[in-house]
């Protein structure tokens, strides 16, 4: 889901809602995401989503940062944040080209989810 929002401080802001099935590859996914983002890339970005990937997994983090440093995004969640209590894995992702200062996000504990909201 595509959602653009007119934000006074910083202009236009393309939010991507994403949700990556677990039968997806990551090469798959990001590929996905890439021709996904491509027409916005130079614009306000900020995904967010279930990516299915554990952030905490060290190789699957690494090849995240890489792929998604080409196109100028970041990681906004702090390292040590878990998105299920169950398996604390961190499958749920922020990513965003705004600077990493002018991004406020916390989690938010619901009582009808296996995942906390971001």
């Amino acid at each position: 889901m595509h959602i653009n929002i007119n934000n006074y401080k910083f202009g236009n802001i393309n939010v991507f809602l994403v949700y990556k099935f677990n039968s997806s590859t990551h090469v798959e996914f990001k590929n996905y995401i890439y021709e996904k983002l491509e027409a916005y890339i130079d614009h306000n970005c900020i995904i967010l989503g279930d990516f299915n990937t554990d952030f905490k997994n060290e190789g699957l983090r690494t090849m995240m940062v890489n792929n998604f440093a080409l196109l100028n995004i970041r990681f906004c969640l702090p390292e040590d944040s878990i998105s299920r209590h169950q398996s604390k894995s961190l499958i749920d992702h922020v990513w965003s080209n705004i600077s990493p200062k002018s991004i406020d996000n916390f989690i938010v504990e619901p009582p009808i989810s296996d995942h906390v909201s971001l």
